[in-house]
Order: structure tokens, then C-alpha cells, then sequence
């Protein structure tokens, strides 16, 4: 998902990742995982391809083939892009929502899943896409109790 974000950001001409190339990525990548914590799913789709201002870019992708895209361009690595500050403090945050209980065995490992990174976006107070997140019908509370019952 974040390599996805990063050719999002590549194709709006960005030097870096912006939540909104995490949020396209979440749609493009994750949207069946992600869709049952909105009452209606096309909600979260709405919010990216027309508020975020990269719905032109999704569009294409999908009239293209986004798999055909993306898996031949992630395989080769070709993109590198910084985290805007905002992306950087999201992505730290999901660090946090990831590591284990207190209870899990040592040396389990973390793994940010979507659901973290999604959770992390909404607690970002300054941003101006959370308010519209919000309204798009996300299910933070639903969210938020599948993160501590566990994200697998």
C-alpha cells in the first residue's frame, strides 16, 4: 500500500507522499478490507476520487489496469519518495497502534497493517482531511476496537 502511495505521489508530480496518496493507496489496495468501516463503502471511494483532488489519477489507473501498473513498477523499485510531515507523523503513530499487548509473547514483531495506518490518519488533529474523513461515514469506533482485539 505505501509503494502504491508512492506512484500515486510520482503521478501527481509530488516530491513527496501525502496522506491523500496513502488514502488513494488504501482504495486502490486495501478497499475490501477497509470498506466495513463505512456504512456505505462508496462513501470512502466518493472521498478520494472527487475531495482529495486525485480522483483523475485513479481514474486512469483503473481504466488502465492499476495491478498491470503497479506490480511491474514496484517490482523494480523504482520510486523513492519522502513522507511529508504529516505522512511521516501518521506512519510513526501506526508504529505505535501496531506494537503488541504487553501480554503477547517476546519478540513478537509489529506489523502496520491498514487498519493502523487508517486509525493514525483520523488522530491527526491539523489535518484537513480527517474532517472529511469523518463525514465520508467511517466507523472509527469499529476501527479502533478491531485494532486492540488485534489486527491480523
Amino acid at each position: 500500500m505505501i509503494e502504491c502511495a508512492k506512484i500515486l505521489a510520482d503521478g501527481r508530480l509530488s516530491s513527496s507522499v501525502d496522506v491523500r496518496d496513502v488514502l488513494a493507496g488504501m482504495l486502490i489496495v486495501s478497499f475490501d478490507r477497509l470498506s466495513k468501516y463505512w456504512e456505505e463503502p462508496k462513501e470512502f471511494d466518493k472521498l478520494v476520487t472527487t475531495e482529495l483532488h486525485i480522483g483523475t489519477l485513479i481514474q486512469e489507473l483503473r481504466r488502465r489496469g492499476w495491478q498491470v501498473i503497479f506490480s511491474n513498477r514496484i517490482k523494480v523499485g523504482l520510486f523513492f519518495k519522502e513522507f511529508s510531515p504529516l505522512c511521516k507523523a501518521v506512519y510513526f503513530r501506526a508504529k505505535e497502534l501496531a506494537q503488541p499487548a504487553s501480554a503477547s509473547p517476546p519478540g513478537m514483531k509489529a506489523f502496520v497493517f491498514p487498519e493502523h495506518i487508517l486509525l493514525a490518519i483520523t488522530e491527526q488533529g491539523g489535518s484537513d482531511i480527517v474532517p472529511k474523513l469523518l463525514a465520508s461515514g467511517l466507523h472509527v469506533d469499529a476501527l479502533r476496537r478491531d485494532i486492540e482485539q488485534g489486527i491480523h
